[in-house]
């Protein structure tokens, strides 16, 4: 047989005798990669119609164990998760409830209002009535101490909070002791003067007894980025406020009489609920400012600089407090567990 001759070298191709630049393989399809699994199990004297038809029955069987055992996980998480909630629950409820068995003698009714003053907010009419509500029922307690810590809030719902403890305190006859923490200013000062007295810290925020509304003007912005604004209104004063247009006089004199209502139904409220016991002039007391406590007791805005367990020996005549402040499960969780760790850090305090 004749040679074969040989390509010289500088006729081969250039992948030839560059292996690197030859093309990668084909990646494996996942029917190919199945097909030649079955093929290392395959036997000779069993028929590949049947060696496949047991391949794809115990496919299926691994795949509904596979099934089972993701429920399975998936129910025991449900159900540990259940138990931990409910341990939870229990462990938060078993504590207020105790609290409450534990009160023996006579005791002051507390409600707290800590936040912002706003429908929908932690201070609120419809949050807070039930409370007010259930602490001057209470036949038992002595007085009602309403703890204050706000900076303020809506008029309308301030006022109506006022006006709930007013009401309450005259239908059931119980005194009405106010202790303010690190704010008591504006509608936290106006639902404030509803109490009989008034006490707060050395360094607690006093006052504010103005009203204010503010907004923005954006007239410049929309011509520049080539937008024109275009409104419809029936009603001479409908667009009175419309930030994108420049700011209308006679609009704004009529908010500002708006607002002057509002600071005069404000005064108004403080001067009956504190009485002969301011000592400045409306010049100073009513222009919207604030002072620290001890500057209020000077101001008269406030009757004195106490503690709760001062109020409670001194005005209350009592040492308990039985709170029906309504707080969430999550805010009622977060508080017992920073209590905890505080705890641990610190074994020799509480």
């Amino acid at each position: 047989m004749e040679p074969t001759p040989s390509t010289p070298p500088d006729q081969q191709p250039e992948n030839v005798s560059k292996p690197w630049l030859q093309p990668p393989p084909a990646p494996q399809t996942e029917e190919r990669r199945e097909s030649e699994r079955r093929k290392d199990f395959r036997r000779s004297d069993i028929p590949d119609a049947l060696m496949d038809r047991m391949f794809d029955l115990n496919e299926q069987t691994l795949a509904l164990r596979r099934k089972e055992l993701n429920w399975r996980n998936i129910k025991f998480t449900l159900i540990g998760g259940f138990f931990l909630i409910t341990t939870l629950w229990y462990m938060v409820s078993f504590q207020e409830i105790r609290n409450k068995l534990e009160i023996t003698g006579p005791y002051a009714a507390q409600v707290l209002l800590t936040g912002d003053i706003g429908p929908g907010g932690p201070i609120a009419i419809d949050r807070v009535e039930n409370q007010l509500d259930s602490a001057f029922k209470d036949a038992r307690a002595t007085c009602v101490l309403l703890v204050i810590n706000s900076p303020g809030g809506t008029p309308v719902q301030a006022g109506l909070i006022h006006d709930r403890v007013l009401h309450l305190k005259e239908k059931h006859k119980k005194k009405t002791i106010v202790l303010a923490r690190d704010y008591m200013a504006s509608g936290g000062y106006m639902i404030g003067v509803a109490g009989d007295q008034i006490y707060a810290d050395g360094s607690s925020i006093i006052g504010s007894i103005g009203v204010i509304s503010a907004s923005f003007g954006f007239q410049d912005v929309l011509p520049k980025v080539g937008i024109e604004r275009r409104v419809l209104a029936a009603g001479s004063s409908k667009n009175g406020g419309d930030p994108f247009v420049k700011q209308n006089a006679e609009h704004t004199d009529k908010m500002r009489g708006i607002l002057d209502t509002m600071h005069q139904q404000f005064i108004s409220k403080v001067k009956t609920g504190r009485g002969d016991r301011l000592k400045a002039s409306d010049e100073v007391l009513f222009n919207a400012d604030v002072w620290t406590g001890s500057r209020a007791v000077e101001l008269g805005l406030i009757d004195g600089l106490k503690d709760a367990p001062s109020v409670l020996a001194e005005d209350c005549g009592v040492e308990q407090v039985k709170d029906y402040s309504k707080r969430d499960f999550l805010t009622t969780l977060t508080q017992r567990f920073g209590s905890a760790v505080r705890a641990l850090q610190h074994p020799n305090f509480y």
